[in-house]
């Protein structure tokens, strides 16, 4: 091969994947993701920001709530959250909650990144759950058209479900994302003897 050779690559790109939402007609979308989930989400509060910033839209208010294990979680996307709040130029439809759980780390209070975006700690004793259930409790009370969009661990799938469906039927279109984390597997260990 020569050394001044030139070489072209070609590189295909594939995605997104799944079924996409029709967002127009919600006057709330409400986008609830754990660790990874986000990355199922992202592309609805795109779409639906596009779609509103066309006037081809009724959604008043995107909320996004983010379940992360720990700070590090979020501070590498950030970049992607403050992207997004930045290209929100709808009058602010975008408010965006990251709820930091983790043990090893002591995250109290609540931290704030502008005005529509914040990061809450969850002591490691509590639970991100009843923060769901008030939240959803607000939102049912609204008379406009909300939809509920989650991309999160087996547990907050569940209770948001049961929630939508159970407590407050007919309020939220509730709608679970084609992607969704899986958990964390660990491994056993054995020990073998090595001949």
């Amino acid at each position: 091969m020569l050394a001044n050779s030139k070489r072209e690559l070609l590189a295909a790109i594939d995605g997104p994947y799944g079924e996409p939402i029709d967002t127009t007609a919600y006057g709330t979308i409400m986008l609830f993701a754990s660790d990874i989930g986000i990355a199922g989400v992202m592309a609805v509060v795109k779409e639906a920001m596009d779609k509103r910033r066309q006037w081809k839209s009724n959604t008043q208010r995107l909320l996004l709530i983010w379940q992360v294990d720990n700070q590090e979680q979020y501070e590498i996307n950030e970049p992607f959250m403050t992207e997004l709040l930045n290209d929100d130029d709808t009058r602010g439809v975008l408010e965006a909650t990251v709820y930091v759980t983790s043990a090893q780390e002591d995250v109290s209070g609540t931290d704030s990144w502008g005005e529509r975006a914040k990061m809450v700690g969850i002591p490691p004793d509590q639970d991100i759950l009843p923060h769901l259930d008030v939240l959803l409790e607000k939102y049912a009370k609204h008379p406009c058209r909300s939809l509920v969009c989650v991309s999160a661990n087996a547990q907050m799938r569940d209770r948001l479900s049961s929630l939508c469906r159970r407590d407050f039927p007919g309020k939220f279109d509730y709608r679970e994302m084609d992607f969704q984390p899986v958990p964390e597997r660990r491994l056993p260990i054995t020990h073998k003897s090595l001949p």
